[in-house]
């Protein structure tokens, strides 16, 4: 019998975060099967922790192997496969393809990730649109609303606290770190407590003497892993922060988010949630202080 759902997924956190709403329709339509995502295990447990999905590595279980010739499931992998009545497949038509010869009976589901430079609206209309060829739309159009409406739901602190994250996945989507300083120092006179916030990328890719600087003005947290990462977001009012995956989880978490885009369109890529807005500029340099403490106040007001 038939009774796991599978969503095989490798890309980046935010990536992965806008998925969600996928996940909550599938448990919809499938009453009673286990969603399981495919996917790295840092993004696994995430999904566990806020959907309840189960999750199998996809570094370490042999998924890989399905681009080969002669692929090579361990155990647990070959029993999701053997044992899924459908699987939505992020990795590509050549592995959603190899799916389907190692499980003929089992619907697959292949969904392009990134959406043409002509697509108007929300990835997540683009990862829909697709769907529904294949599923019923009424689910997914539901929870993907409620996901833009009211996030995952989950209980949150009562706090005033402002995280600022001063990094992004690449160096022409980070707004610079002295622009992050001169909010904090702002946030602070009004009596904010504000937290400079950093993934293991910008511990890494940063002057030693810039994180220092922050370091010594302000708390700076470097979660060792997301679930870390969505406690500090639960504990928050508000982030502010640059086009990144902390900014997608957060939106979903019910933390109010200021993201600042450029140059990604922010129309396609911004985050979901209830209480997301942006900023967009044709570069990062372009986006003043002054703009963003105007955005901030307007938030926290």
């Amino acid at each position: 019998m038939n009774e796991g759902i599978l969503i095989l997924h490798a890309g980046a956190l935010g990536d992965f975060v806008l998925t969600w709403f996928i996940a909550r329709a599938l448990r919809r339509m499938y009453p009673g099967h286990e969603i399981t995502y495919v996917t790295h295990p840092a993004k696994g447990r995430l999904g566990s922790r806020f959907l309840g999905t189960a999750w199998n590595d996809v570094q370490t279980n042999g998924w890989h192997t399905l681009h080969t010739d002669a692929p090579r499931l361990q155990m647990r992998a070959r029993e999701l496969l053997d044992s899924a009545q459908r699987a939505i497949c992020f990795l590509g038509r050549d592995l959603a393809d190899r799916l389907q010869e190692l499980a003929p009976s089992m619907g697959v589901s292949c969904i392009e990730p990134i959406p043409p430079e002509t697509w108007p609206g929300h990835v997540t209309r683009y990862y829909l649109e697709q769907l529904c060829e294949d599923l019923p739309c009424a689910e997914l159009e539901e929870e993907l609303a409620s996901m833009w409406s009211q996030g995952v739901q989950v209980t949150r602190a009562s706090s005033s606290r402002v995280l600022l994250h001063i990094g992004a996945g690449s160096f022409r989507k980070c707004w610079p770190t002295e622009c992050f300083m001169e909010v904090a120092g702002h946030l602070r006179q009004q009596g904010r407590e504000v937290i400079m916030i950093a993934g293991e990328a910008e511990m890494e890719r940063m002057p030693r003497h810039v994180l220092e600087q922050v370091n010594e003005t302000y708390p700076l947290v470097c979660p060792g892993d997301y679930l870390q990462l969505a406690e500090e977001l639960l504990n928050a009012e508000l982030l502010v922060t640059a086009d990144n995956g902390p900014g997608h989880l957060a939106g979903v978490l019910g933390c109010k988010v200021i993201s600042l885009f450029a140059p990604t369109r922010a129309e396609v890529w911004r985050p979901v949630g209830p209480g997301t807005s942006v900023l967009q500029a044709p570069t990062m340099q372009a986006i003043s202080v002054s703009r963003v403490l105007d955005a901030v106040y307007r938030v926290l007001e």
